[in-house]
């Protein structure tokens, strides 16, 4: 469940065969896409319980932040020129 990679084949002899393989392989898939992977959460728990890893992922959304602020106002200048 907390990982997810694949890819399935299903070859049929006629349209309506695909059809009906389509129609029962997403009512298949449809609570996996409902139910998002646990890694991430897994992920930010780690972080945010842990005081010095806590900080530093704060100090690199506050730089991120500020990066995403300058490319947007540099765009902005380019395109205004």
């Amino acid at each position: 469940y907390n990982e997810r990679c694949g890819a399935l084949h299903v070859v049929t002899k006629s349209m309506s065969e695909a059809e009906a393989a389509t129609s029962t392989l997403k009512s298949i898939i449809r609570p996996m896409y409902s139910n998002p992977p646990s890694n991430g959460a897994s992920i930010a728990v780690a972080l945010l319980s842990d005081k010095e890893l806590k900080r530093q992922w704060e100090k690199e959304l506050v730089q991120m932040s500020e990066r995403i602020k300058s490319m947007r106002i540099m765009l902005q200048d380019s395109l205004e020129k």
